[in-house]
């Protein structure tokens, strides 16, 4: 007979087997506060894309002041703010850049705009 503990049996002989324990994990404490405001602050950054892109679809060349300035450029502001946080750049331009950027205009409806009017925009919003 053999001593308590679990055995595994290799070769005909019995191996006794380390029990294993789980680290306990500890988790923090909801914070309701700060699950609302993060969640408002994403609705906040939907809401301004929306209306760039709606903005931009409604004139596609917009003659307006205020469509460029508080409307268009916000919205590309926050796509060009994405694309350097996923890209872990710091400045915009590059390959990694450039492929985030890219598909966040894509992806948010703002394709057909050229680059340098893209680029106009976000400087517009900028001052």
């Amino acid at each position: 007979m053999h001593p308590r503990g679990t055995y595994h049996f290799v070769a005909g002989e019995a191996v006794k087997i380390a029990p294993v324990t789980m680290p306990k994990i500890r988790l923090a404490d909801l914070d309701d506060a700060a699950i609302a405001a993060e969640a408002a602050e994403a609705a906040a950054k939907i809401k301004t894309i929306r209306l760039g892109r709606d903005a931009w679809e409604a004139i596609n060349k917009a003659e307006s002041f205020e469509a460029w300035a508080y409307r268009i450029g916000p919205a590309l502001a926050i796509g060009k703010a994405h694309a350097l946080k996923v890209s872990g750049v710091n400045q915009a331009w590059g390959q990694h850049y450039s492929r985030e950027f890219g598909a966040w205009i894509k992806s948010h409806g703002f394709e057909r705009m050229a680059p340098s009017v893209r680029s106009a925009a976000i400087q517009l919003r900028a001052r």
